[in-house]
């Protein structure tokens, strides 16, 4: 069963769809985790526990490198998933900018 170009283009979009969607509730989770590390450090500010604060502090470098590795991975994802939905616009014969733009 061959598939129809408009189901390939919907297909598609739907994965491309998911991986922003995907980058979002990342991004919102680990600016949750963050708040809540932030305040838990200022709270170990005031209670004078040097190791622990040095600890949550390299912790939080290290999440936010992870944070930063993790957005240029998926962004790499949504920019493959974006040029393919253009090139199938290109083969659909649909009209630049029709649907999506590359800039």
């Amino acid at each position: 069963m061959a598939t129809q170009p408009s189901d390939l283009y919907k297909l598609l979009f739907e994965t491309w769809r998911s991986q922003v969607d995907s980058y979002w509730q990342r991004s919102n989770y680990f600016a949750a985790f963050e708040t809540v590390a932030v305040a838990g450090c200022w709270h170990l500010l005031d209670t004078k526990h040097f190791w622990t604060e040095v600890g949550l502090s390299i912790l939080g470098i290290a999440l936010t490198i992870t944070w930063f590795l993790n957005n240029r991975k998926t962004n790499s994802y949504v920019h493959h998933w974006w040029s393919a939905i253009i090139k199938l616009e290109e083969q659909m014969g649909l009209k630049p900018n029709d649907f999506c733009d590359s800039n």
